[in-house]
């Protein structure tokens, strides 16, 4: 091999290397939620971007990694709204005291309940009325599964002695995802969990989200079980194609908007 041939091959195999460490990543889900939703997921240099598309309507959120914030776009309205944990925080203060209001009411109406007809209640409002709700937990079953072409980890999450929901999780490198990408995605879900503790104790919201620390890996299929039925979420496909970096830009023409709940906040920058 001459010292031609030599470069020729070192700077192939360094090319798929950077090729490899730096490849943007589209992950195409499916969820099954009441209404058949698909949702998208794309990462490329440090930002991340969700597009949900439902009955005719398109929502896309945008998050730039190290940023405690994200943006969500209404495609249908051409408006923007910036979320900070603040005014997650504000909201779920306002609904907090109306959902203790109906928890209140609600109680009060179950003691004239038979024992059933509480137990049902109860199972629909994920807790018994009144009470405190158990912090969810992970807990690593072992198990194996089969998603798709992914081997995955099925995760439980459990609050108390029930199975609230499950998820299949895979290594990102068995999904061809970069270190770097991988990086993004969990920066993302930290601040979206954050945000989604706020909602939960707010609303006592059942799907929880759990940081890096907690889940190995990404989930390609998570279920939600309430009331002996499941909500799932499944991947369906990777793919590794470039990204168009304007796709993570809010267009020009769309106008700020505020977080329902929260008159008079005043509206949040768009860039």
């Amino acid at each position: 091999m001459n010292v031609g041939q030599y470069q020729t091959i070192l700077g192939a195999a360094l090319a798929l290397v950077t090729t490899v460490v730096t490849a943007d990543v589209t992950l195409e889900m499916d969820v099954a939620a009441g209404n058949q939703m698909k949702q998208l997921i794309q990462v490329s240099e440090g930002r991340v971007r969700v597009t949900s598309g439902v009955q005719g309507q398109e929502f896309i959120v945008l998050y730039r990694e190290g940023s405690d914030q994200y943006q969500v776009l209404d495609g249908k309205a051409k408006t923007v709204m910036t979320i900070t944990p603040q005014q997650v925080r504000q909201t779920m203060q306002q609904a907090s005291g109306m959902m203790q209001q109906m928890q209140a009411m609600m109680a009060e109406q179950m003691k004239n309940m038979t024992p059933e007809q509480r137990a049902q209640v109860e199972q629909m409002m994920g807790k018994p009325a009144g009470g405190a709700r158990a912090k969810p937990q992970i807990r690593r079953t072992k198990r194996t599964e089969k998603v798709g072409s992914w081997n995955c980890e099925v995760i439980e999450v459990v609050e108390g002695a029930r199975v609230t929901s499950e998820l299949c999780v895979a290594k990102a490198k068995t999904l061809g995802i970069s270190d770097r990408d991988f990086q993004t995605l969990q920066a993302f879900f930290k601040v979206m969990g954050s945000m989604a503790d706020s909602a939960r104790g707010g609303m006592g919201r059942d799907m929880p989200f759990f940081g890096p620390e907690e889940i190995p890996g990404v989930p390609v299929r998570a279920s939600h079980i309430r009331a002996g039925k499941k909500d799932i979420v499944q991947l369906t496909k990777v793919g590794t194609d470039r990204i168009a970096s304007a796709l993570f830009t809010v267009p020009d023409d769309y106008q700020p908007a505020q977080l329902p709940g929260m008159p008079g906040m005043p509206g949040m920058p768009t860039r």
